[in-house]
């Protein structure tokens, strides 16, 4: 059941946004104290950013340099530090902002093999790396070295369960999630071709589809 003061923006945002609670809430058990890589500033990716900033962890978003809208949308929903990995060196960001101890986590939404392999040796001895983006293929090559040396536990999260909607609700009710910022394009049905042509663009972070009540 849906809070009265939950608009119907924010509702339709209650899937995705689950997911990445099950991920952070269920599968890691992100805290306050956390220092974390989230990469791909994709919808997931600014869905966990806004979860992680909510319970208080410094965030480091990245992306490449197609992203920067994306990562300047990062900042200002609360990203500590935003990397373009095509320009910037994610491994001095890293050693800079933990004294070279690694982050504790790292949360993958982008899906893409060389920025996995690119942070888990970025990840502190027994630290974390979670999985939340899918692969083109299903099998891949992986840095497994710097998960045996490293200890690190490399944790799969997939889609979400009932435990995690009353959380995400909840999330979305108290406002933690930017559901303005989130939503960059409205179309109304009779437009889903456009709606839909707007997504695989890949230049909007959420298109919306509306329905007119008076229709039906």
């Amino acid at each position: 059941v849906l809070p009265d003061h939950l608009s119907y923006e924010g509702a339709a945002m209650s899937e995705p946004l689950a997911c990445c609670v099950h991920a952070m809430y269920q599968k890691s058990q992100l805290e306050l104290k956390d220092t974390i890589i989230i990469m791909g500033p994709g919808p997931i990716g600014l869905f966990l950013l806004q979860i992680a900033k909510e319970i208080g962890a410094f965030v480091i978003m990245t992306g490449i340099t197609k992203d920067t809208h994306r990562l300047e949308l990062a900042k200002k929903l609360g990203a500590d530090v935003i990397v373009d990995t095509m320009t910037e060196d994610l491994a001095k960001v890293v050693t800079d902002v933990t004294n070279g101890y690694g982050v504790d986590k790292v949360y993958d939404a982008s899906g893409a093999v060389p920025a996995v392999n690119a942070s888990l040796p970025l990840i502190r001895k027994q630290g974390q790396f979670i999985q939340v983006g899918l692969f083109a293929n299903k099998m891949v090559e992986l840095d497994t070295e710097s998960i045996i040396q490293r200890e690190i536990e490399y944790i799969g999260s997939r889609s979400q369960n009932p435990y995690d909607w009353p959380i995400a609700i909840h999330l979305l009710a108290k406002g933690a999630i930017n559901i303005d910022e989130m939503i960059t394009k409205k179309f109304p049905l009779t437009e889903w071709r456009e709606a839909f042509d707007k997504v695989m663009e890949g230049n909007e972070i959420k298109v919306m589809i509306e329905s007119n009540p008076g229709e039906f």
